[in-house]
C-alpha cells in the first residue's frame, strides 16, 4: 500500500499523485471507514486505495468488494 497524507483538503500519494477532496467526499470516507473497515489496519490504509475518476471531480474507492464513487457533493453511488 502506498503512504498517504492529507494536508486539508488535499490526498497525496506518495507516488505523488494528488487528489484534491470536498469536506463532503471526506466525510463520506470517514462515514465508510467507521461502518466497515474492509480489513484495513487504518484510515490511511483505507484511503490510499481512493483513485480520481477519469473525467470527472468524483473519487472512487473500493468498499466491502464494490467500487464506490463519492460525488463533490457527498453522494455515493456503485
Amino acid at each position: 500500500m502506498p503512504t498517504v497524507y492529507i494536508q486539508g483538503a488535499k490526498l497525496m500519494h506518495i507516488s505523488g499523485t494528488t487528489l484534491t477532496l470536498t469536506d463532503a467526499q471526506r466525510e463520506q470516507l470517514i462515514d465508510m471507514y467507521m461502518t466497515d473497515n474492509h480489513g484495513h489496519r487504518s484510515f490511511e490504509e483505507f484511503i490510499s486505495r481512493v483513485q480520481a475518476e477519469i473525467g470527472t471531480d468524483a473519487i472512487l474507492v473500493l468498499w466491502k468488494d464494490m467500487t464506490v464513487g463519492i460525488e463533490t457533493d457527498g453522494y455515493r453511488h456503485t
